[in-house]
């Protein structure tokens, strides 16, 4: 066994690979010839040094049968090792081996799986070892390393926070003459380079330099190891060079970085990753100081850094995308030549094809790659965008806390992009299919938790029945408590169900007719969407706008909106919002402030541009509206992207002009968070003809909130709207939190008159003001709501949506439709507490005649009656009060 292990040391340090199959087949011989005593003491050892050979067989060769052998091989080691005299320190040296090749796994091929067990693992090594007299460091840092590489994957504070305490404990117990001490200096520093480029504290950046240039001091005489320490100091360097300019930073990057890789051996795992920063570096200084030959040196660097073999690590992806980014430079700076385009886009695909390397960094390539094509070969964008699409939901995952998953599609939601991209490509199918795929896409995994499973009960009931368990449990852990730092271990338990979750849904799809079960909809599906009205998707875009109108008869239409530009419709919110404010609308205003109603031109300016630009071009085009006009007013609806799903569609007109022309003199309106969401029935009525449940719940005296005097009024009219049906009333100290989620599981219908809070950086914190607190989003998405069908939020700003991601419609009222209700009434701004009960009583007295939508068919009757009530209220306002009538708005169907 001591010449085996000797042969594996030897290679780790010659890189002989001659060494690495003697020292393997050596190790076998060992394990074959270990203690065969029953209780089989002594033969952990021998395991584990052949696991850690194995291991090594695999960089060398690049066998992926090496690693999972490697992975078996040490999981016996662990087993075994309880039976060793000294079995505590030979288990964690055991657990410790094991989890650091479950994490070399992961880094060869980015499963997840592996990672999590890496990290349980190396728990349980450390664990063990704080249970005997041993040193802690290198268990530390092996965890230190994992708790990395999940930050990097997911994008966790905690997992960073970890692993810069990990490897801060391993540097600080490590003593000044240990001959690790220097690479625990590297590993704390870069860890501390991570948490500055996560959070910007200058002070963990400052600190990671000395650290760096500590650990070279401590090698002073050790050159040969000087080599990874040179290369993290050069990219300290350069990270401040990018953050403060200064060009001093920048040149001695350089220096470091060529230093560093003029001392790594060609063969060296670290090389490419050496050369590639090298190059990255290079253009750095060019985009600088604009010396081409630093860019032309660049891309030969890099040509060198994709040439190489593989090493294992995503260093691969990383090259071929900072080759692609330089020759995209080249091309865009000097040569415009095809061979630069052709062979730029090679490199940025073939680094979305790297599954070694992470989903956001994969995201992140295709990304530009899109972005560039799109402006030189607009043609060829397709294929970016498709495969940015692809890698969207693994960014923005499930087992993610949703707060990141919010943040995520903040910075990386480019489906407007992509939705243009494939119009102009002719492709309305690929179009469609995009919309859906990237609109609202953290309400939609929850939407898909909620999805029924009779189908699957009546096929595989067993499988139904797992399934039900994990989204039961994923409804509550995948939501958490945005805005606080979760515990490392209830992010562990929330990916690990996320894990069987997706691989029970593997399973569900080998089943015949499932195979498609829960996946992205297809067009076929999503134009079933339309059966109650037109649906008109209106994609806004930097150059202009598009609408795709989705027709009851089948047809598609593309409507472009040529005067419409992302940079009109920004300018058109920021001047709304201002009107708003000058009328005592403001953030978070209740239903208790009165607004002023004056006439305001600037709503009449702003709602006839979006008549003119907008509402007037796609009406005149779509000629299913007007063969339905002949026998009824017909119903559409919209689900607008960017600046214009913060503005009022649905009141658009010329009201400087008599008789004035509005949108409801032509059709009623619904808006739709996705289009998903419209493949849901309603029942207006049970089927024996009784009245639906309904649930009524007032606060006209919130404590610690001010009086809605309207609000009781309000509720006593609902109430008797409902006379004789199911119907129940929870007044101010009967609504509590609890009382009210109790009963809220028992009606079909809710009708919510009380103050409402839009919480813009905790979303699922977003909340009905109840008596002795607030009902969350939260709450209500953990509650099982399968036979919601109808919610009026009678509160303030239910659907006033958020800036940073206005494809995720987060507000309220979107939360209600992803907590399971199929139709919802609720408000864009701050109501008139005097205007609620007046909507309300007309919009229920329409509802429950049976006038509501007469003619066109059972689906959005209450769009119709809310039409209905707002008409009302408009007459008895003044057409002009829009800031009264216009806020109420129907989402769903």
């Amino acid at each position: 066994m001591t010449w085996g292990v000797s042969l594996w040391y030897r290679y780790e340090h010659l890189k002989d690979a001659a060494d690495i199959d003697q020292s393997v087949s050596i190790l076998r011989c060992s394990v074959k010839l270990a203690t065969p005593d029953a209780d089989r003491s002594g033969a952990s050892l021998p395991l584990l040094h052949l696991g850690n050979a194995l291991r090594s067989l695999f960089y060398c060769f690049s066998r992926p049968e090496d690693m999972d052998e490697a992975v078996e091989v040490l999981r016996q080691a662990v087993q075994q090792s309880g039976l060793e005299p000294n079995g505590a320190i030979v288990a964690a040296t055991c657990f410790d081996a094991l989890g650091t090749t479950l994490h070399a796994r992961y880094t060869a091929f980015s499963r997840i799986q592996d990672l999590e067990d890496a990290i349980s693992t190396l728990r349980y090594a450390l664990d063990t070892s704080s249970q005997q007299d041993v040193p802690q460091s290198h268990y530390l840092s092996h965890l230190g390393f994992a708790m990395m590489s999940r930050f990097r994957r997911l994008g966790e504070a905690t997992d960073l926070e970890e692993s810069v305490n990990c490897h801060w404990y391993a540097e600080n117990s490590t003593p000044e003459d240990h001959p690790d001490k220097p690479t625990r200096l590297s590993n704390l520093g870069i860890a501390l380079r991570a948490r500055f480029d996560r959070h910007g504290s200058l002070q963990d950046l400052d600190d990671a330099i000395v650290n760096h240039r500590h650990a070279l001091e401590l090698l002073r005489n050790r050159d040969l190891e000087q080599a990874p320490i040179l290369g993290e100091l050069g990219n300290d360097l350069l990270v401040r060079y990018l953050t403060f300019g200064e060009a001093e930073d920048i040149e001695h990057s350089v220096a470091y970085l060529r230093n560093a890789c003029d001392s790594t051996p060609e063969n060296h795992l670290e090389k490419p990753g050496q050369l590639s920063n090298l190059s990255y570096a290079l253009r750095m200084l060019y985009i600088g100081l604009g010396e081409r030959k630093d860019l032309e040196e660049a891309i030969v660097l890099q040509k060198r850094c994709v040439d190489l073999p593989p090493n294992h690590s995503g260093e691969k992806s990383h090259a071929l995308a900072a080759y692609g980014a330089t020759l995209q430079t080249r091309f865009e700076m000097f040569s415009a030549s095809a061979s630069d385009l052709e062979e730029c886009c090679r490199a940025y695909q073939r680094a979305t094809d790297d599954t070694s390397a992470s989903p956001i960094f994969r995201l992140t390539v295709a990304s530009g790659w899109a972005s560039f094509v799109s402006r030189h070969a607009p043609l060829a964008a397709l294929a970016a965008y498709n495969r940015f699409m692809a890698l969207l939901p693994h960014v923005v995952w499930l087992g993610q806390d949703v707060s990141h998953r919010f943040g995520r599609l903040a910075h990386h939601n480019h489906t407007t992009n992509a939705v243009a991209a494939a119009i102009a490509a002719g492709d309305l199918v690929r179009a469609v299919e995009w919309f859906e795929e990237g609109r609202n896409v953290v309400w939609g995994q929850f939407l898909r938790l909620r999805s029924p499973l009779d189908d699957l009960r009546t096929k595989d009931a067993a499988l139904a029945a797992q399934l039900q368990d994990l989204t039961d449990e994923l409804r509550s852990s995948s939501l958490g408590v945005e805005g606080r730092i979760s515990d490392v271990e209830g992010n562990h338990r929330r990916i690990s169900a996320v894990l069987r979750y997706e691989e029970v849904l593997g399973r569900i799809r080998l089943l015949c007719g499932f195979e498609d079960f829960l996946r992205p909809r297809s067009f076929t599906d999503i134009a079933s969407a339309a059966r109650g009205g037109p649906v008109i998707i209106v994609n806004v875009y930097f150059k202009h706008s598009d609408a795709l109108v989705l027709c009851p008869s089948g047809h598609t239409l593309h409507i472009p909106l040529l005067q419409f530009t992302l940079h009109t419709a920004l300018k058109l919110r920021k001047k709304f919002r201002m009107f708003l404010g000058s009328s005592g609308i403001r953030d978070g205003v209740s239903r208790a402030v009165t607004p002023h109603c004056h006439t305001d031109t600037g709503f009449v300016r702003v709602l006839g541009l979006l008549w003119a630009l907008v509402v007037r071009p796609i009406l005149q085009n779509i000629e299913d509206l007007w063969h339905a006009a002949e026998e009824y007013i017909p119903h559409v609806t919209r689900c607008a992207t960017g600046p214009l799903a913060f503005l009022p569609l649905h009141a658009a007109g010329s009201y400087g002009t008599e008789p004035s022309v509005s949108v409801s003199d032509f059709v009623v309106s619904s808006y739709t968070t996705n289009l998903s969401a419209l493949l849901r029935d309603v029942h207006e009525r049970d089927t024996n003809g009784s009245l639906p449940s309904m649930l009524v719940v007032s606060q006209p005296n919130t404590p610690g909130q001010p009086p809605l005097a309207g609000v009781a009024e309000e509720a006593e009219i609902v109430v008797k709207r409902f006379e004789g049906g199911q119907v129940a009333r929870l007044d101010h100290d009967q609504a509590t939190v609890a009382t009210v989620l109790g009963a809220i599981q028992s009606y079909r219908w809710v009708h919510l008159a009380c103050h409402g809070v839009q919480d813009a950086r905790n979303r699922t914190q977003s909340a009905f003001e109840l008596y002795d607190g607030k009902l969350t989003i939260k709450h209500l998405m953990e509650t099982s709501l399968d036979s919601a069908e109808l919610a009026f939020l009678s509160a303030c700003q239910t659907a006033t949506g958020d800036d940073d991601v206005p494809e995720e419609a987060v507000h309220l009222a979107a939360g209600m439709l992803a907590a399971g209700y199929r139709s919802v009434v609720g408000t864009m701004w701050s109501i008139r507490d005097s205007d609620a009960p007046i909507v309300a009583d007309r919009f229920y007295e329409v509802l429950l005649s049976g006038e509501a939508g007469c003619g066109a068919g059972r689906r959005a009757k209450a769009a119709y009656a809310l039409h209905e009530a707002v008409m009302q209220l408009r007459r008895k306002a003044g057409e002009k009060s829009f800031v009264q009538w216009v806020p109420f708005i129907h989402l769903g169907v």
